[in-house]
C-alpha cells in the first residue's frame, strides 16, 4: 500500500491570554505553541520524498481582523477573528520563518469551535479530489468563550473525511476511575493544572469537556503542551514503505517448496546524501534546474593532453608487467549467472553460528505468502521445529536474478502475533580474517577477581527487574535503551545543522549540539552512580603501572676494532641480563616458532632467548624454511622483499658468530631452486641487491654485510638451452 502525503492544518490560539500564562521557565503559552508548531513543520520537511510531499496550512484565531472564506461568505458576526495566515501548500523555509518570527499575540479572544470549522472547510476545499491523509492540530488554553452549536457539524465532517484531530492544551479534569467518595475528593484536590501550574478556571473546564467529547467521537488524541515538546524534539525521518525484497520459495530438497515473502527487518539508515546545487540558480524562475551536472572527459598523459572518446576507453588490470584490458562485454560474460532462489543446504545447531560470523548491515524476515494456507502450515511447522531443536537452516540466498549469491542462515522468530524466519548473511572463506594473538601474561585469577567483574556486569545491565521466566513481553522488565525508540544521533545532528543554517542565512558557525542528542550517547547518571563501587573495586584489584621497556638489540654492529668489542662484551652481557629481567617483569611474550607474519623479529627473539647452541641452530633452520616458503609460494614478487629481509638477518647473524655454514647452505638451496627455473626472477632480485655467499666471515664487517660488491655469477647452461630450442623447432616443423 503506497504511503499517502499528509495535509496538515495547524490551528493556534493567539488570544491575549496566551501571553499571560507563564511557567517556571519564563515562556508563555504562545511561545511554547510556536515552538511545538515549528518542530512539527521541521519534522515534516525531513520526511519529504520525491514521490510525495506533505503540505501544511496555518490558521490563527484571536487576531484583530478576519481573513477566511466563511467570514467573507456569511458576513459580519460570523467566524470573526480567524485568519488563514498560510494556505495549504508544500512546507518550505518561508513557512518556517513565518512561524518563528511573524506570529504575535492578538487583541481579542477567539472561538476554537469556529476555528475548527474554518480548518475543516479549508481542508475540504484544498484536498478535494486528492488522496491525502488529513490532520488538524489545535493549540489553545481554552480560556475564552465559544459557541458549541456546531460541535456535531465538526464531528460529522471529521468522520466523513477521516480527519485526525490532535488537541494540545489543558488536560481533562474528569479523567480517572475513582469509585469512592474519598477517591473523588482526592481527584478534586489533584485537579489538572494548566501551563502556569494553576488550577483550571470554570471556562477552561467547560472547554476541556467539550473538546474531549469531540476527541472521543472522532477517536482523536489530546496531550499537554509540556508533554508534546519532548516528543517533538527528535526530527522524524522519512517513512518507510513495506516492500518485499524477495518473492519465491524456500527449497528443502527437490520436492518440498514453501512460498514465502521477504522483507527488510533491520538495515542501517545512512544520513541524507548531499547534492551539488547552484547558488546562482537558487532565485531563478525554474528552480528545478538548480542541480549541477558533472561532465567528464578523458585525456592521454602526454604533452598535448590529447582527448580520448569514452567509447575508446576500457578498464584494464595489471598482470605482472602486462596490461590486460577488460571490456564491458567481457565483464558481463565473467559475471555469474544466477536465478532467484532460497535453497536450504542443511541444518546445524545454533551454537555453530556464533555472532562473530554475522555479516552485512541488513537482515531480512521471511513470512509465508499471504493467502496461501498450505504454505502457512508448512512454514509454521518449520519455524517450530527449528525452535524446538535449537537449530538453524543454512541457505543459499539469491534475492534477484543474476545477483551474487549469499550464504546465510534462517533462524526462527516466533511472536504471539506472527511467525517468521530471520535471514542473516554469513561470510565466505575469503571474507574471514584469521589472526593469531599471543596470550596475555596473566596473573592467577582468584574468586575475588571473578566476583568483582561479575558485580560490574550486573551493575551495568540495561534491563532492570528481569523476570525469572525471561518473558520478553513481561511488564516487569524495564529496558533503559530500546532500539525501536532510540534514534540515530548522527542523523539528528545533521538535521539540526541543516535546519539552523536554513533559518539563519548569516550564521557563520553551526549551533551547539542539543541536549536531547547528547543524552542518547551518554551513560545515564543512575547507571554511572550504580557502577561507581564496582569500578573502584576493580581498580584496587587490578592496579595499572606504567612500565618502560628497553629495546633489546643483540644485532649490533661489531665494527672493525676487535679490542673495542672485547671491552664492550662484558658490559653488553650484563646489560642483556638486566633487559631480560625487565622483560620477565613486563611479561614480554617469548616466541617459540617463527611465523610468516613477522619472521625477522621472531628470529631475533629466538636468538636472544636461546640458552644453548641447539636452540640457535633450530632458529636458523626455521628461518631458512620460512625463506624457502616465501620464495616458492610468492605470487609474482609479492613476498620477495620480506624474503630478502630474512636473508639479510640470517647473514648478519652468521657473520657475527663467524659460522657461515647455515647461510651458505641456504644460498646453495636458493641457487638450485631458482637458477634456470620459474623463480629466476628472485635470483636476479638477489643479484640486484648484492646478496652473495659468505666467503670469509672473519674479514667481513657487519655494517657492510648487506652491501656485497661482488655480483652473483649465473652459470649459463648453453647445452640445455640449445636442446630446448631444437625441440621447439622440431615441434613447429611437425605443425
Amino acid at each position: 500500500m503506497a504511503i499517502k502525503a499528509e495535509a496538515l492544518v495547524i490551528v493556534i490560539d493567539v488570544s491575549p491570554s496566551m501571553n499571560d500564562v507563564i511557567d517556571e521557565s519564563g515562556q508563555t503559552a504562545l511561545q511554547k505553541c510556536i515552538t511545538a508548531a515549528n518542530m512539527i513543520l521541521q519534522r515534516k520537511i525531513f520526511t519529504d520524498t520525491k514521490k510525495h510531499k506533505d503540505e501544511a496550512a496555518l490558521i490563527l484565531f484571536g487576531t484583530e481582523g478576519a481573513n477566511n472564506p466563511l467570514h467573507d461568505q456569511f458576513g459580519e458576526g460570523n467566524y470573526e477573528n480567524i485568519t488563514i495566515s498560510r494556505d495549504l501548500s508544500v512546507i518550505d523555509v518561508e513557512m518556517l520563518k513565518f512561524v518563528n518570527n511573524d506570529i504575535v499575540a492578538g487583541a481579542t479572544g477567539g472561538d476554537f469551535v469556529d476555528a475548527l470549522v474554518v480548518a475543516l472547510d479549508h481542508l475540504n476545499t484544498k484536498c478535494s479530489g486528492r488522496k491525502m491523509d488529513q490532520k488538524v492540530v489545535l493549540f489553545s488554553t481554552l480560556r475564552h468563550e465559544f459557541n458549541a452549536d456546531q460541535i456535531q457539524t465538526i464531528i460529522g465532517g471529521m468522520k466523513a473525511n477521516n480527519v485526525n484531530l490532535i488537541f494540545v492544551g489543558p488536560e481533562n479534569p474528569d479523567d480517572g476511575d475513582g469509585d469512592s467518595d474519598e477517591e473523588s475528593g482526592d481527584q478534586q484536590q489533584q485537579q489538572p493544572q494548566q501551563l502556569d501550574r494553576k488550577p483550571l478556571t470554570e471556562q477552561q473546564m467547560t472547554g476541556v469537556r467539550c473538546i474531549d467529547h469531540v476527541l472521543e467521537e472522532v477517536d482523536g488524541d489530546g496531550i499537554s503542551i509540556d508533554d508534546v515538546l519532548p516528543m517533538l524534539s527528535f526530527f522524524e525521518l522519512r517513512r518507510k514503505k513495506q516492500v518485499t525484497t524477495f518473492r519465491g520459495t524456500i527449497d528443502i530438497g527437490s520436492n518440498l517448496k514453501i512460498n514465502v515473502y521477504a522483507y527488510t527487518k533491520v538495515k542501517e539508515e545512512r544520513p541524507a546524501s548531499w547534492k551539488k546545487l547552484s547558488a546562482l540558480a537558487e532565485h531563478a524562475a525554474n528552480r528545478d534546474t538548480m542541480g549541477v551536472d558533472m561532465q567528464r572527459t578523458y585525456h592521454l598523459n602526454d604533452t598535448d593532453r590529447t582527448e580520448v572518446e569514452k567509447d575508446n576507453v576500457a578498464q584494464a588490470y595489471r598482470y605482472g608487467k602486462t596490461i590486460v584490458p577488460m571490456t564491458s562485454d567481457d565483464q558481463k560474460s565473467m559475471k555469474m549467472q544466477t536465478t532467484k532462489s532460497c535453497k536450504v543446504l542443511g541444518f546445524t545447531s545454533k551454537e555453530n553460528v556464533p555472532r562473530a560470523l554475522y555479516t552485512r548491515d541488513v537482515c531480512h524476515i521471511l513470512t509465508p505468502q499471504p493467502g496461501d494456507e498450505h504454505a502457512a502450515v508448512a512454514f509454521s511447522s518449520l519455524c517450530h521445529a527449528l525452535q524446538e531443536k535449537d537449530m538453524v537452516a543454512i541457505v543459499r540466498y539469491v534475492s534477484r536474478g543474476n545477483t551474487d549469491p549469499k550464504l546465510g542462515f534462517l533462524a526462527p522468530h516466533i511472536k504471539s502475533s506472527y511467525e517468521g524466519l530471520i535471514f542473516i548473511a554469513l561470510p565466505f572463506r575469503e571474507d574471514m580474517r584469521s589472526y593469531v594473538f599471543p596470550p596475555l601474561n596473566q596473573k592467577k585469577v582468584t574468586e575475588q577477581h571473578d566476583a568483582a567483574v561479575d558485580n560490574l556486569i550486573d551493575d551495568m545491565k540495561l534491563v532492570e527487574n528481569i523476570d525469572i521466566k525471561k518473558d520478553e513481553d513481561s511488564k516487569n522488565n524495564e529496558e533503559q535503551y530500546k532500539p525501536k525508540e532510540l534514534l540515530n544521533p548522527v542523523n539528528q545532528r545533521q538535521c539540526q545543522c541543516i535546519q539552523s543554517r536554513a533559518l539563519n542565512d548569516n550564521q557563520d558557525e553551526l549551533p551547539d549540539i542539543e541536549a536531547y542528542i547528547t543524552r542518547m550517547v551518554r551513560v545515564k547518571p543512575e547507571t554511572a552512580t550504580r557502577c561507581e563501587t564496582s569500578l573502584n573495586s576493580l581498580k584496587n584489584l587490578f592496579p595499572l603501572k606504567e612500565v618502560e621497556q628497553k629495546k633489546n638489540d643483540v644485532f649490533k654492529d661489531v665494527g672493525n676494532d676487535e679490542k673495542k668489542d672485547e671491552e664492550k662484551s662484558a658490559d653488553s652481557a650484563s646489560q642483556q641480563k638486566e633487559e631480560f629481567a625487565l622483560n620477565d617483569v613486563a611479561g614480554k611474550e617469548q616466541v617459540k616458532k617463527i611465523s610468516v607474519t613477522d619472521p625477522v623479529d621472531d628470529f631475533k627473539n629466538l636468538i636472544e632467548n636461546a640458552s644453548n647452541e641447539d636452540e640457535r641452530a633450530e632458529a636458523c633452520r626455521q628461518i631458512c624454511a620460512i625463506i624457502m616458503r616465501l620464495v616458492t609460494e610468492s605470487f609474482l614478487d609479492q613476498h620477495y622483499q620480506k624474503a630478502l629481509c630474512c636473508i639479510r638477518a640470517l647473514k648478519e647473524y652468521c657473520i657475527k658468530i663467524e659460522t657461515p655454514k647455515a647461510f651458505n647452505e641456504l644460498y646453495e638451496d636458493l641457487k638450485s631452486t631458482c637458477v634456470g627455473k620459474r623463480r629466476q626472477d628472485f635470483w636476479d632480485f638477489l643479484a640486484t641487491n648484492n646478496v652473495d655467499a659468505i666467503h670469509d666471515p672473519t674479514s667481513v664487517d657487519i655494517s657492510n654485510a648487506n652491501s656485497d660488491k661482488q655480483p652473483m655469477e649465473v652459470e649459463e647452461e648453453e647445452t640445455s638451452v640449445d636442446k630446448e630450442s631444437e625441440d621447439a623447432d622440431a615441434l613447429l616443423d611437425l605443425l
